[in-house]
C-alpha cells in the first residue's frame, strides 16, 4: 500500500482492522500510530523503514511477524503492549540503533528461534536494553527464550 512512499507520517483511522505484509516496507515514515483494532503486525510490514525512530504498538496486538521491523536502521525505541504473545524470527534484525524495548507483558512472549535482536553476518547482539514489568523480571530471566538478554525491571 505505502511501500517505498515518501510520506513521513501516516495516520490510519481506528476503524482499520489489518495492515498487510510489506505495507510500509522501505517507506520514509518517522513515526507511526497503529490503529487500535489491529491484532497482528504482519511480516515485513515496516522492513527497511530507515527513518522510523520510534513506535508504540497498541494494546490488543497479539503477534509481531517475521522481519516486521527488520533493517529499520534508525529505530531507537519500541513499546510492546501486554497483549503480545509472539515475537517472530528476524523481527528486529539489523535495526542497530534500537536501544530501548519496552515490553508490558507480565508473561514473556514466545520468541521465534532466529536472530530477533541480531545484526550482521556474525549475528551479533544489537545491544538494546529490554524493559519489562519489575514484578515479572524473574519470569523473563528464567525463560529459555529470554535468558541471556539484558533485561531490566521497570515500573510502567
Amino acid at each position: 500500500a505505502f511501500t517505498g512512499c515518501g510520506y513521513k507520517y501516516i495516520n490510519r483511522p481506528n476503524t482499520v482492522k489489518s495492515i498487510k505484509e510489506n505495507a510500509f516496507e522501505g517507506s520514509s515514515l518517522i513515526s507511526r500510530n497503529i490503529p487500535s483494532k489491529i491484532k497482528k503486525i504482519e511480516q515485513y510490514t515496516f522492513q527497511n523503514c530507515n527513518k522510523l525512530i520510534d513506535i508504540t504498538l497498541p494494546e490488543g496486538i497479539y503477534s509481531i511477524g517475521n522481519s516486521a521491523f527488520r533493517e529499520c536502521r534508525s529505530l531507537e525505541t519500541i513499546f510492546i503492549p501486554s497483549s503480545v504473545k509472539y515475537i517472530e524470527d528476524w523481527c528486529f534484525y539489523n535495526s542497530k540503533s534500537l536501544t530501548d524495548v519496552y515490553i508490558k507483558a507480565t508473561t514473556p512472549p514466545t520468541l521465534g528461534g532466529y536472530n530477533i535482536f541480531a545484526y550482521g553476518a556474525n549475528m551479533q547482539y544489537i545491544g538494546c536494553t529490554i524493559y519489562v514489568p519489575a514484578e515479572s523480571l524473574s519470569k523473563f530471566k528464567n525463560s529459555n527464550s529470554w535468558s541471556g538478554l539484558p533485561i531490566v525491571g521497570y515500573e510502567f
